[in-house]
Parts: structure tokens; C-alpha cells; sequence
């Protein structure tokens, strides 16, 4: 039995596995999660994974500024989970990522923001609306959606 066993994962292993063709910036993605451990955020059912300058949600890859960035501020979701916002940065341009709905098909929204100024943090301040600065009454910006 265990000889049996041995042979089929040896077979296994030496079968080379076909990968279903995607786009660029997938392949890219999927590629970077290989190549590191994520840094994980989750909120109940929901999982936003950053590894290397590549984010997914829920297991699938979030189209942002594209090609490899720097997280500045970590993901924080909304009270109900229903979204998500971080800041990243790719050279020198900085910019609020949001996803406003998670789930199938999810679309991120983002805006360019100041150089950073100290110690930011991301605030939810309504269902649609995020200030990002040092504190909640003292924002350097804003941003909002419908």
C-alpha cells in the first residue's frame, strides 16, 4: 500500500502541470504570491492579502495603480465589512485605493493624494466617505463616492 501510494505521488510530482493562460498583470500577481508570504487582513469572511507589491481580495487580484507598489497604509475595512481602503505609493505618487463593494467582479476606486505628513491613518467617516490624515477632525484628505 504505502509503495502504491509512493509511486502515484511520485508521479504526481513528475507530471508537469498545465496553467490556464492569463493576463499580464494576473500571471505578475500570482507570481509575487508565490515568491513571499502575504501579510494578511481580514474582517469576518473577507481577506485582503498583500505580497510584494501585489493585492488580492478574496483571492482574486485587485486592479489598482498596477505593477509593483508599497502599501503605506494597511487595508482597514469598513464597520460592516461591506469595504475596504489603503494607501500605496509607486514612486513618489501616492493614492487612496477603495473598494467600495465586495464581491463578485468587485471594482477599486482610487485618488491621488498629498505627499505624506507624518503618522496617517485611514478613517471611515460614513457608508461612502474616508478622510486620511493624522486624525479624524484633522484630515488632509478626503474622498467620497456614490
Amino acid at each position: 500500500m504505502r509503495r502504491a501510494f509512493g509511486l502515484v505521488l511520485a508521479l504526481f510530482m513528475a507530471i508537469p502541470l498545465t496553467v490556464i493562460p492569463r493576463a499580464a498583470q494576473a500571471a505578475s500577481i500570482d507570481k509575487a504570491f508565490r515568491r513571499a508570504p502575504a501579510e494578511v487582513f481580514r474582517c469576518r469572511r473577507h481577506v485582503v492579502e498583500v505580497a510584494q507589491g501585489a493585492v488580492r481580495l478574496d483571492g482574486e487580484p485587485v486592479e489598482s495603480s498596477g505593477g509593483e507598489v508599497e502599501m503605506v497604509i494597511a487595508p482597514t475595512w469598513r464597520r460592516d465589512c461591506g469595504s475596504v481602503a489603503w494607501v500605496e505609493q509607486q514612486g513618489t505618487e501616492r493614492r487612496l485605493i477603495v473598494v467600495p463593494t465586495i464581491g463578485e467582479g468587485a471594482q477599486s476606486l482610487s485618488w491621488a493624494l498629498p505627499p505624506r505628513a507624518g503618522d496617517e491613518r485611514i478613517f471611515w467617516v460614513g457608508r461612502s466617505r474616508i478622510a486620511v490624515g493624522v486624525a479624524m477632525l484633522q484630515p488632509r484628505a478626503m474622498a467620497s463616492w456614490s
